[in-house]
C-alpha cells in the first residue's frame, strides 16, 4: 500500500474510534470544560515525509469560531531513480520547513458543544519549503559515467477549504481530524548540479528528480502535460491539492 493512501485510511479509523470513545465522555462535558487554547502535534505527516515535527496552536475567538497557526520542520524523503542510467547515491544534506494557518467555523446546527469540539469548516493556507543535496550519477549508452551533487529547492503553496472534526476527550485531550481539504496549489522546482555533467545528463537527472516529486504529490501529475525540465533546472506549475491529517493535543486556558 502506498504511503499516500494510508492517511485517509488512518483518519477514518481514528474518526470511528473517537466517535465511540467520545460517547463515554459526552455526558460529562459542558461549557465549563472547554478552554481557549489547544496545542497539537501532527501524527500523520511522517507517512509522507522524513524527520517531521509539526505543531499547531488553536485559539478560540468566539463560541463557534477559532483560528489556528501551524509550523514545523520537515524533510522531503529520498527516492529511487525512475529513469534508466540514473543512480542515486544518498543524501549530502536535507532540510525543510512548513508554515500555515486556518480559520474555523464550528457548525452550531451540527454541534452539541461549543468550539473547539465538533464539526468545522473554513479556509486554510500552508507553505512547504524543501532543500536537499543528493549524490547522483548518470551512465550513457556508451558506458561513460558522470557524477554530480544535485541541489534541489522545492516549494509548495496551498490555499484551500477544509472540513474536519475535533474531539475533546476527558476535558483535556484533543484529537483533530482533517477529513477533506481540497486546495489550489503552486509547485516550484529549481535544480542545479555541481560536477562535470553534460546538458543532456543534466536533463535526464533533473527529470528523474521531477518525476520523484510528482510521485510524492500525485495530483501534480494530472495537471502537468509537459513534465520536462530542461538543463536550466526550473519548473513551476499550478495544480489541485488535497490533504488529510490527524493532530493529537492538549486543551488548556479557561475561558
Amino acid at each position: 500500500m502506498k504511503r499516500n493512501t494510508l492517511i485517509p485510511l488512518l483518519a477514518g479509523l481514528v474518526f470511528i474510534l473517537c466517535v465511540n470513545v467520545n460517547s463515554a465522555f459526552a455526558q460529562k462535558n459542558n461549557d465549563s470544560t472547554y478552554y481557549k487554547n489547544s496545542i497539537k502535534f501532527n501524527i500523520t505527516n511522517w507517512i509522507l515525509y522524513d524527520n517531521v515535527f509539526m505543531f499547531s496552536y488553536e485559539r478560540v475567538v468566539s463560541k463557534h469560531q477559532t483560528f489556528s497557526v501551524t509550523g514545523g520542520y520537515v524533510e522531503m524523503p529520498g527516492f529511487l531513480p525512475n529513469q534508466t542510467g540514473v543512480k542515486y547515491h544518498g543524501d549530502v544534506s536535507k532540510s525543510g520547513f512548513t508554515i500555515g494557518g486556518d480559520y474555523r467555523f464550528y457548525l452550531a446546527a451540527e454541534n452539541k458543544f461549543p468550539a473547539p469540539h465538533g464539526l468545522y469548516i473554513g479556509p486554510y493556507i500552508s507553505y512547504y519549503d524543501f532543500k536537499s543535496e543528493r549524490r547522483m550519477a548518470y551512465t550513457d549508452t556508451t558506458g561513460s559515467t558522470s557524477t554530480a551533487i544535485i541541489n534541489s529547492k522545492i516549494n509548495v503553496g496551498n490555499l484551500g477549504v477544509q472540513l474536519g472534526y475535533q474531539f475533546i476527550l476527558s476535558k483535556r485531550i484533543t484529537i483533530d481530524l482533517t477529513l477533506f481539504a481540497p486546495s489550489f496549489s503552486r509547485y516550484g522546482i529549481h535544480l542545479d548540479a555541481t560536477g562535470s555533467l553534460s546538458d543532456h545528463a543534466k536533463e535526464i537527472i533533473y527529470n528523474d528528480v521531477t518525476q520523484a516529486v510528482i510521485d510524492r504529490f500525485p495530483l501534480l501529475d494530472k495537471l502537468l502535460t509537459d513534465k520536462h525540465v530542461d538543463a536550466s533546472g526550473s519548473r513551476n506549475a499550478l495544480a489541485p491539492g488535497l490533504k488529510y491529517c490527524v493532530y493529537i493535543g492538549y486543551h488548556f486556558g479557561k475561558r
